[in-house]
């Protein structure tokens, strides 16, 4: 028989599990009442909650068919970029953009269609098309569309602008070639505009990029030199 004192302490520790189990079944029977008396909201939210799924997977279906569709379209529009023909491939490259903007695909028809205008000599138009290519980490062909607005800019004669272009890549460029070649076409615009000041930081950010005793590090040192004398010149 046990003492009254492990009956009391039994007692005790038996107490607070049946009250935990009273609050939860308590919790339960209130939350079954709630949704009985709402059965039209609980039902309304399902419904919603059923709805927004099936909207992202459908979504998401069209938008990996839109890709496919692209990429077998642009292979042929590519061709007809590539064929010399200008007049038909600025129609061809408009009309797929219209088609298929939103993709990959039609930023990289932008391009092709900036460097289609280039070559013909409307520096102006390839700037208007190639600002709508999308910027920023994690873009496909952002880098690359950056660096040829930013040659497109420097060909309308608004340097400074090209100058802008060349520093997003380099500050957000993830591949460290990508970076230097932006940061040495900045740089050659300043220098060209008489800002050798500038020019000096960003050869001097080159060299710091590059190994010590390689043959770059020796060739931007002599380059910032050169900025460094001129800056002190003026």
């Amino acid at each position: 028989m046990a003492s009254p004192s492990v009956a009391s302490s039994r007692s005790r520790n038996t107490a607070p599990a049946l009250d935990s189990e009273d609050v939860v079944m308590a919790r339960a029977i209130q939350l079954s009442e709630w949704a009985r008396r709402n059965a039209r909201v609980v039902i309304g939210i399902a419904m919603l909650a059923i709805v927004a799924v099936g909207a992202y997977l459908f979504y998401g279906y069209q938008k990996r068919q839109s890709e496919e569709r692209a990429s077998i379209a642009f292979m042929t529009v590519e061709r007809t970029a590539l064929s010399g023909n200008a007049t038909l491939a600025q129609r061809d490259l408009q009309d797929f953009i219209r088609r298929f903007d939103g993709t990959v695909q039609a930023d990289q028809a932008r391009l092709l269609l900036a460097k289609v205008h280039l070559d013909a000599g409307k520096a102006k138009d390839a700037v208007t098309v190639l600002q709508g290519v999308k910027e920023g980490p994690g873009t496909p062909v952002g880098a690359q569309g950056a660096m040829l607005l930013g040659a497109a800019q420097n060909q309308s004669g608004n340097r400074q602008a090209a100058v802008d272009s060349y520093l997003r890549v380099a500050d957000a460029a993830e591949l460290e070639y990508l970076q230097e070649a932006a940061l040495g076409e900045a740089a050659i615009l300043r220098q060209q505009g008489g800002d050798f000041a500038g020019a000096a930081e960003l050869f001097r950010r080159l060299r710091d990029m590059t190994e010590e005793g390689s043959f770059e590090r020796s060739l931007y040192e002599m380059r910032l030199a050169e900025a460094e004398g001129r800056a002190l010149a003026k």
